[in-house]
């Protein structure tokens, strides 16, 4: 009876978990800017706004995501709204599409070193975590630099993904950079519009031909 009355109440909390999840998505822009004015006001200036949020969203952003992996199909509707915000923030940014860009041409990796190795002997010199959120945000924000401060609110979004984008065309071949890039903004589109049966129904086309083609092998 009362493994009955543990396994009732785990399914009640289910659908609650994509309730919890994009609460902490749409709060997380207000405690970025919460937290920077508490430690503007103690300390007078403050770094923190920036950790947070080139730093902070992008792990904020893959535990959310695990945690819906883990409790689907009760968080699809979270994974939804996430794709929405980050694919259109992505999109706004340019991040995504910069980088894909780079590594068509050859020159991301190039690209980063010149900026690191540029600002690395800066006068003033630059403490190593700014460097490298600096170049965060210039290779995922870069049309959006030098707005920082009125569009913060918005940047914590794409800063959810935007640095596993560099990482993803790092180890991309030229040739298929904008293929992924296209697969991706694709599959978000789809994944947003199609029904669950519609991807179950997909699934099974896959896997069936998968198994026709290992037969013929």
């Amino acid at each position: 009876m009362d493994d009955q009355m543990i396994g009732v109440n785990k399914n009640a909390r289910r659908p609650k978990i994509g309730i919890w999840l994009f609460g902490i998505l749409l709060l997380w822009p207000i405690i970025v800017i919460l937290g920077d004015a508490i430690a503007l006001a103690n300390n007078g200036q403050s770094l923190f706004r920036d950790y947070a949020t080139y730093f902070g969203s992008p792990i904020l952003g893959a535990i959310l995501v695990g945690i819906a992996l883990g409790h689907y199909p009760a968080s699809r509707q979270f994974l939804k709204a996430f794709v929405i915000v980050t694919f259109v923030a992505t999109i706004v940014c340019g991040g995504f599409y910069y980088c894909a860009t780079l590594t068509s041409n050859g020159n991301l990796l190039g690209t980063m070193v010149d900026f690191y190795t540029r600002y690395s002997h800066a006068k003033p010199p630059i403490s190593t975590p700014v460097l490298l959120e600096d170049l965060i945000i210039n290779m995922t924000i870069s049309p959006m630099r030098g707005l920082r401060e009125e569009y913060l609110v918005g940047l914590t979004y794409p800063a959810m993904t935007g640095p596993y984008f560099p990482l993803l065309m790092l180890i991309t071949p030229p040739f298929l950079a904008f293929p992924i890039f296209w697969l991706w903004v694709l599959l978000s589109v789809l994944y947003v519009v199609l029904p669950s049966r519609a991807w179950g129904w997909m699934k099974a086309v896959v896997v069936r031909g998968w198994k026709s083609v290992r037969l013929r092998a």
